[in-house]
């Protein structure tokens, strides 16, 4: 899971906040009625659109799974206590789940923007991520050897928890709608998404 001083970092950067602050002003121009968020948070209910997607790949969020995104936007959020009945990020966090079709690309398209601009800072290491033979396609030793950031991503989008040794169970349709975030994401251009997406469970 990405940390507070992590995303600060990645605040930092012009590449990511732009496009960031954008989609921040257009979500919260949309539904007034809702407290907007600061940048931290609003980036944060941002990492959560892959997981929200998945959430609703079978037509519905189950109890279990609205826990579970409540869980990672409160640690994403940095509050250790559970949230308030009138949490803005809580209150954001139902609102793109009930109209998440109205914003899915444009949370995606804000996500690969910032992976881009940080992995496209060493070009070296950008050009051999595309390559092949960069990954053994065991993904707990290509894990370890991966772009630290990228791996964060990886977890923190896909993962209900902040492990690389979980063995996570997906249905086919879920399975396939993280597919289809791969592509989306532009994710699918790297071998270590492939070795990532081995160690699902799908039934």
């Amino acid at each position: 899971m990405l940390n507070e001083s992590e995303l600060s970092i990645l605040l930092q950067n012009q590449l990511v906040r732009e496009p960031l602050d954008s989609l921040r002003s257009e979500f919260f121009s949309a539904y007034t009625e809702i407290r907007p968020l600061d940048e931290k948070d609003f980036y944060a209910l941002t990492l959560l659109a892959p997981s929200i997607a998945i959430a609703l790949a079978n037509g519905s969020i189950s109890l279990f799974e609205e826990l579970s995104l409540t869980k990672k936007a409160r640690v994403l959020s940095r509050q250790e206590e559970s949230f308030r009945a009138n949490d803005p990020l809580l209150a954001a966090l139902k609102q793109l789940t009930k109209d998440f079709k109205r914003w899915e690309n444009s949370f995606y398209e804000t996500i690969k923007t910032a992976m881009d601009s940080s992995l496209r800072k060493n070009e070296l290491l950008w050009h051999n991520l595309h390559e092949e033979k960069s990954v053994s396609q065991v993904w707990k030793d290509d894990a370890l050897n991966a772009p630290y950031i990228l791996v964060k991503f990886l977890v923190l989008l896909f993962l209900e928890e902040d492990k690389i040794n979980t063995t996570p169970l997906l249905s086919q349709i879920e399975y396939k709608k993280l597919l289809e975030i791969g592509e989306k994401l532009e994710l699918t251009n790297f071998p270590i998404f492939k070795s990532f997406c081995s160690v699902f469970d799908v039934r």
